[in-house]
């Protein structure tokens, strides 16, 4: 199984679930992640407890352009 990025409905979906108490492994059993996966969204975000995850996407998307590449990953 190869690298994929995180969708925004599973963003959504991790801080939901956190949200009532699950746990992270919990969590991730039930998106059918890694915990390490869970892990990394939530401590991205440990600053900021009601962090959006739409921004959190766009940012994900606007760091995922290849450097040099002159491609403008902006959604602005």
């Amino acid at each position: 199984m190869g690298y994929r990025q995180l969708t925004q409905a599973q963003r959504y979906q991790i801080f939901a679930h956190r949200d009532v108490g699950l746990s992270q492994r919990q969590i991730a059993q039930q998106l059918g992640i890694h915990s390490s996966t869970v892990s990394r969204e939530l401590r991205r975000n440990s600053g900021a407890r009601d962090m959006n995850p739409h921004k959190r996407s766009v940012t994900a998307i606007r760091d995922a352009a290849p450097p040099g590449s002159g491609q403008s990953n902006s959604l602005a």
